[in-house]
């Protein structure tokens, strides 16, 4: 879960690396958190905290917070552990090693220089240094001191959204795993739809369902039916999705769910014919055999072997129509999507869309009820041929 380089390890939990300072960061903050707590109590056991750990709260909403909590930092570094015993220091949630308000002042850049340059230089013999902070710049001394002269771990959160949902399903298993418990992939797949890709919620719900199910070692989707709280918001993309599965149900559950979000079914239904565009130019893509899928659901990948003499067709496209331009992951969901209809189909669901967004503009029935039964007539049981 955590992004990893040639110098951005993540120790396994339990066997800290050999070194004094550790910074673990990122937009996750419920895994930078624990990591951080975890760690910290391998370092100095719960037994030995109360006089070998030194926790320093870093958030800082104005200058003299952050330059107090630096300077508390340095202060626990230049200091000795009593009895000359060996001494951990955890600054805790700073905010202010990035290009933020408080970042940029020069009283609070200056400390963090300080700080730098007592990590490059080396902390004393038993001290340790374990730093845990939302935002960190890449580019500043002090990331390359950290880099450098210990190790950096880093939990971020993806941006595009087929790439949460894998970031938060492999957070699923993973919780799952530290449990002693698996899951039938119905249930993962209803763990992110419900939650998202906020791993705290993402525990809590793990932890609700170990409770619920006691000895049992498996998950299913009818545990998760009944446990797992709905609180992650839908967006227009999760409608589209559904659209493009074929999941009548999922579609309808979605759907209601925008409109109780103040989703306008005007704007949804936009989205919904965009996606159709898209199936469309994937479905002849499959046909002609331009396109391959690689791999297993839900994470397939598509290889694109090239249109030969009819590349040209592709040349009046929009970059988000070409599959060959496309990040191959999100090119794969697209192509497994298309493979649910058939070219028919497809060309139908489209002038049902249409259909519908006139009905919006011309007749005074509801919006989304035109939404919702354009959707049934979509996904209905009766199959057409290509």
């Amino acid at each position: 879960m955590a992004k990893k380089s040639a110098k951005e390890t993540q120790p396994e939990l339990g066997t800290p690396k050999e070194t004094s300072v550790w910074l673990i960061w990122g937009g996750d903050e419920f895994l930078v958190s624990r990591h951080a707590r975890e760690l910290t109590d391998r370092l100095c056991p719960p037994a030995e905290q109360a006089l070998g750990l030194e926790v320093i709260d870093a958030r800082a909403e104005t200058k003299d917070p952050a330059v107090m909590a630096l300077q508390r930092c340095r202060g626990a570094l230049n200091t000795v552990g009593f009895f000359g015993a060996s001494k951990t220091i955890w600054l805790r949630d700073a905010d202010f090693f990035s290009d933020t308000k408080v970042g940029r002042l020069a009283a609070v850049k200056g400390e963090v220089a300080k700080l730098a340059e007592i990590i490059k230089g080396g902390l004393l013999d038993g001290q340790r240094l374990v730093i845990s902070a939302s935002k960190v710049d890449r580019r500043s001394a002090f990331y390359k001191a950290c880099q450098a002269n210990g190790e950096v771990i880093e939990f971020g959160v993806p941006e595009k959204s087929y790439e949460q949902e894998k970031y938060a399903a492999e957070i699923v298993n993973t919780l799952l795993r530290g449990a002693g418990l698996k899951a039938t992939r119905g249930a993962i797949d209803d763990i992110v739809g419900k939650v998202g890709g906020q791993s705290r919620l993402i525990h809590q719900e793990v932890e609700k369902l170990r409770n619920y199910v006691g000895d049992r070692k498996e998950i299913t989707e009818e545990d998760t039916r009944l446990i797992v709280s709905a609180s992650r918001e839908a967006a227009g993309w999760d409608l589209a999705d559904a659209l493009g599965e074929r999941n009548i149900a999922k579609a309808l559950d979605t759907l209601r769910q925008l409109l109780s979000q103040n989703e306008k079914a005007f704007v949804l239904i936009m989205g919904l014919q965009n996606r159709v565009r898209e199936l469309t130019v994937f479905r002849a893509c499959l046909d002609q055999r331009w396109l391959q899928l690689q791999g297993q659901a839900p994470w397939q990948k598509a290889i694109w072997h090239g249109a030969g003499d009819a590349s040209h067709l592709f040349d009046s496209l929009p970059d988000t129509l070409q599959p060959e331009r496309m990040n191959p992951w999100r090119a794969g969901r697209l192509a497994a999507q298309a493979g649910a209809y058939t070219r028919a189909e497809l060309a139908r669901a489209q002038q049902v869309l249409l259909d519908a967004h006139e009905a919006m503009l011309r007749s005074s029935a509801p919006h989304e009820l035109l939404l919702e039964l354009a959707l049934v007539r979509i996904m209905g049981t009766q199959r057409y041929a290509a």
